[in-house]
Formats: structure tokens, C-alpha cells, sequence
């Protein structure tokens, strides 16, 4: 986008033709925002394509600009309600701008020689109605930061899992980085792997 005219010649640039209509146009919203936010007690990177206010202090509406290989994949307003990326960007959005509601719309565009016209799904939500979402979501990427954080040489050596995906694990001649199983392990790995 950044105000350039799209380039006809490119896949990409038929795919932003179809879809102008669809999108505000530059100095009527703040486009590509990269945004980072402590929300939840967990620090949030987003870019939100666009974010514009309708009616300052009541109403904001924000946008993200999908490509897809087919209009199949486009979302319902009622899956974008629980949307994790929607509901972070409509919390931050209410939030930010300080209103009571929000509008949020994905737009769609399709990759292709001779794309079609853009679509649209909009869906509304009130600040409310998000904080109630955002919570859950914040307590899972909570959840995913405590897993992330453990050191994987600290968990429990399982070697009844070595081929539990029926293939040998990859990481096998690393595991434990130089402390190889005892005789009695080894033997229960291959019990195992026998029995499956």
C-alpha cells in the first residue's frame, strides 16, 4: 500500500486493484501499524493494516487485508467474534483509541491472474464483549510463555516416545546431549517400538 499505486504487472498488484475499494484511502486512516502492547500481563507485536476512527470517542474501526487462493476461506462475522487476531486487534484498538465499540473488517482479496472483486466480512463488538474474549486469550499466550521458557534438558527423558510418531525421533543421536541411555533404557525403547 504506502500510497504508491499498485503495480498491474504483478500477481500481487492485481490482488490490492481488487480490493482498493474495500480499503480507506491514505490520510483517511492510519495504515501498517506496528504496534507492541502489554495486554493481559503478556507483551503483544501486531500490524494492524489499517485503524480509523468513525465517531471519536464512541466509535473505531480497524482492518486487516487477507490474500487467499479462494473466497472459501473467508471468515463468517460470527467466527471473527472469536477470532484470536481479531479480538487482540479490536481489545487494542478500544483500548487505544478509547471508545465503547469497535468495527472490524476483513478484507479479502484473491490471488489470480484476472482476480475478482474484493470481499469484505465487517463484524461490531463492543469494548465489553472483547475484554470478556481477550482474557482467555491472554491466559493461553500466558501458558504458551511458560512452556516456551522451559528448558527442554530439564524435562523427564521419556524414551517410550523415541518412536512415537512411527518414524525414529530426529533429535535420537542428541537426545540428552552426550548422556546416552542406560542398557535397561535402551532395551525398553525397542520393547516398546516392537509392541507398536
Amino acid at each position: 500500500m504506502h500510497g504508491a499505486p499498485p503495480d498491474q504487472s504483478t500477481p500481487e498488484g492485481r490482488t490490492i486493484l481488487s480490493v482498493l475499494h474495500l480499503i480507506p484511502k491514505p490520510g483517511e486512516a492510519e495504515h501498517e501499524l506496528e504496534a507492541r502492547a502489554e495486554m493481559g500481563g503478556v507483551k503483544w507485536f501486531m500490524r494492524i493494516d489499517w485503524i480509523d476512527h468513525i465517531v471519536p470517542g464512541v466509535l473505531a474501526q480497524f482492518g486487516d487485508l487477507k490474500t487467499t487462493g479462494s473466497f472459501d476461506w473467508q471468515k463468517t462475522p460470527e467466527t471473527l467474534t472469536t477470532d484470536p487476531q481479531a479480538i487482540l486487534y479490536g481489545t487494542f484498538v478500544a483500548r487505544r483509541l478509547e471508545v465503547p465499540r469497535v468495527v472490524g473488517r476483513w478484507v479479502y482479496g484473491i490471488r489470480a491472474k484476472r482476480p475478482p472483486p474484493g470481499r469484505q466480512t465487517v463484524f461490531t463488538a463492543t469494548r465489553d464483549e472483547l475484554e470478556a474474549r481477550f482474557e482467555p486469550l491472554a491466559a493461553r499466550a500466558r501458558g504458551l510463555e511458560q512452556i516456551v521458557s522451559w528448558d527442554p534438558f530439564d524435562l523427564p527423558r521419556n524414551l517410550g516416545d523415541c518412536h512415537s510418531f512411527h518414524r525414529p525421533c530426529e533429535f535420537m543421536g542428541e537426545c540428552y546431549a552426550g548422556d546416552p541411555p542406560s542398557a535397561k533404557e535402551r532395551l525398553a525403547a525397542e520393547l516398546v517400538q516392537i509392541r507398536s
